[in-house]
């Protein structure tokens, strides 16, 4: 409220209250004198006066006071709005700063997971580079090891060709000396026959090897008579052990007396069999050598078995005699014939025939081969062909015979294996001349079976020869994978057959039918 009012107000309320006084004495004027109501009514004006100065003063406080409140309310309302504002800028700063935390937060958490990853990665990292430089030790020691298989097996292959060719040199020089004795001179032509034989094994064995390495070798599925070949691999391992002159059994534990035809690579089961029983008459001087089989898996696959008593080989060894080049142990490659091929060969064999081998040994005590290869469903066809063989083969009287010229050692005992089950007599010659004796001696020649597939300009001549003294023998050559058109013209004069490599029964079988 204003000034204006607040004074209208008080002097009213003194004005009733001086009025209210003037009556109250008035009606008391009779019992007061006038002296004394004049000294009221003054007391009452001071009163009065004295009032409106107090509420003057009052008024005057209370504008002070309440001015002074507005100022400090005021000043506290703007430091107050100042406060809140600085407080509303540090929430904003507290807003920024939390979202910066959590940013920060997501940062540290992608931060930890890349780093987890990078640790894992790194530790995966760290096996393989591990892995890495013990695979490369692996191959680095497996490389030294090879170089020294090679320069061991140069060696062994150096003096396995050069101990032969220096028998065959000194030999052939004492056999052209005049003074030599008939007798010696025979005993000396002997000589030179294992030389030669042993030279021609190892080219053979390090042809076959290769052969096998570089992938030329097909095993081709045939039908075959198992007993005959099994037959004439005894009667060729018996034939080695009296020549070695060693106190050595050969048994073999099932009958092969009868008839029992399979299917698979023949040449394959011949050369692994061949070569097994090779290095037990080569590692076994006393004792035994035991060849069995049987079918096993309910007639799906058949397991060969060959064991001995000689040196053995430590177990350690067993996956180191399987090598190329090696054999148990290095000083047996002077102390033992051989240029370490033949188990090589023999396990490579196995393999690509699908089937698995493996060895048991101890020094000392002997040593066991076996394997097993799956065998093949036997065509109808091959059944009729081989009792249509055995027919023909009647017609051969206990005089005839069979010529085999080849180089290959393994196509004589092959053909051999094949027709001396049945009482034919099979001849090998390695040269013209032997050939010109054989036909001159032999009137019952029915068969010449010739390679061409290493050197057929021999070959043809061969057959020239034979056919001049012999029309009536019938030829059969065998060749590689290629022959040139000359020499494929020349054949026909002479052929009747011509047999591709491998040797099969089944090729035999199928000479015989045509010849």
């Amino acid at each position: 409220m204003g000034k204006t009012t607040y004074f209208f107000i008080v002097g009213g309320l003194l004005i009733a209250a001086m009025a209210c006084a003037l009556v109250l004495l008035l009606r008391m004027e009779q019992s007061m004198g006038r002296m004394c109501l004049f000294v009221c009514l003054m007391v009452l004006l001071l009163l009065s006066m004295a009032l409106l100065v107090g509420a003057y003063r009052l008024r005057k406080d209370y504008n002070y006071w309440k001015k002074r409140y507005d100022d400090e309310l005021l000043t506290n309302v703007n430091e107050l709005m100042e406060k809140t504002t600085e407080i509303a800028l540090q929430n904003q700063k507290i807003d920024r700063l939390t979202h910066e935390v959590d940013r920060l937060g997501r940062v540290n958490s992608n931060y930890e997971r890349t780093a987890s990853s990078l640790r894992h990665e790194l530790g995966s990292t760290r096996d393989k580079f591990d892995e890495c430089c013990k695979l490369l030790a692996d191959l680095r020691e497996r490389a030294e090891q090879g170089d020294k298989m090679k320069a061991s097996f140069l060696a062994n292959v150096t003096h396995e060709l050069r101990t032969p060719l220096n028998s065959v040199l000194g030999y052939g020089a004492i056999i052209n000396n005049p003074a030599v004795s008939e007798e010696r001179r025979r005993h000396f032509m002997k000589v030179l026959q294992k030389s030669c034989d042993r030279f021609l094994d190892t080219l053979n064995d390090m042809l076959y090897y290769s052969q096998l390495q570089s992938g030329d070798i097909t095993a081709t599925a045939t039908t075959f008579e198992l007993s005959a070949m099994l037959c004439n691999l005894r009667d060729m391992t018996q034939k080695k052990i009296l020549e070695s002159g060693k106190d050595v059994q050969l048994i073999f534990t099932n009958d092969l007396s009868g008839k029992s035809y399979i299917c698979g690579f023949e040449a394959g089961y011949y050369k692994v069999l061949s070569n097994l029983l090779d290095n037990a008459v080569k590692f076994t001087n006393k004792g035994n050598i035991t060849v069995s089989f049987e079918s096993v898996e309910g007639c799906n696959k058949m397991r060969f078995e060959v064991s001995d008593t000689g040196i053995g080989f430590v177990s350690s060894k067993k996956e180191t005699i399987f090598g190329s080049f090696n054999q148990s142990e290095s000083t047996l490659s002077r102390q033992y014939e051989g240029t370490g091929l033949g188990l090589s060969i023999c396990r490579s064999l196995v393999s690509l025939m699908n089937g698995t081998m493996e060895a048991e040994g101890h020094p000392g005590v002997g040593s066991k081969f076996s394997f097993e290869l799956p065998l093949l469903d036997i065509a109808a066809d091959d059944y009729d062909l081989y009792y249509s063989v055995e027919k023909m083969l009647e017609r051969y009287n206990d005089s005839g015979s069979i010529m085999v010229m080849s180089p290959y050692v393994e196509d004589y005992n092959f053909v051999n294996s094949f027709f001396g089950s049945y009482g034919i007599d099979v001849v090998r010659c390695r040269s013209l001349e032997e050939v010109e004796v054989l036909v001159a001696s032999k009137t019952g020649l029915n068969i010449a079976i010739i390679d061409l597939s290493t050197s057929p300009a021999d070959g043809l001549a061969a057959a020239s020869r034979v056919f001049s003294m012999n029309p009536k023998v019938r030829f059969a050559f065998v060749r590689g994978k290629e022959l040139d058109q000359k020499s494929e013209s020349k054949t026909g004069l002479y052929s009747d057959f011509v047999i591709q490599r491998p040797l099969s029964s089944k090729s035999l079988s199928s000479l015989l039918s045509t010849c």
